[in-house]
């Protein structure tokens, strides 16, 4: 699985595209093959350290928490349709 990550606060958005392990399924979560990924501006202001006060992020951080996709995994106690 692939994924934008930062490894630090910067002013300069320094970006490593790495693979990572793919996710185990929880049994409330669902697991989405993203095929478009957002940064909205709180994100861009995270990854510059300027809300540190508020949000705590673990690094490396993962870029794109605003995706579309395709759900390819659903944990065995979500709402089944």
């Amino acid at each position: 699985m692939r994924a934008v990550q930062i490894s630090q606060y910067s002013q300069d958005l320094e970006v490593s595209f790495v693979d990572i392990p793919q996710p185990d399924v929880t049994e409330y979560q669902v697991l989405v093959r993203g095929e478009y990924a957002g940064v909205d501006p709180h994100l861009v202001l995270a990854t510059t350290g300027k809300v540190k006060i508020f949000d705590h992020y673990d690094f490396p951080m993962t870029l794109g928490n605003e995706i579309s996709g395709v759900v390819v995994a659903v944990g065995e106690k979500n709402y089944q349709i």
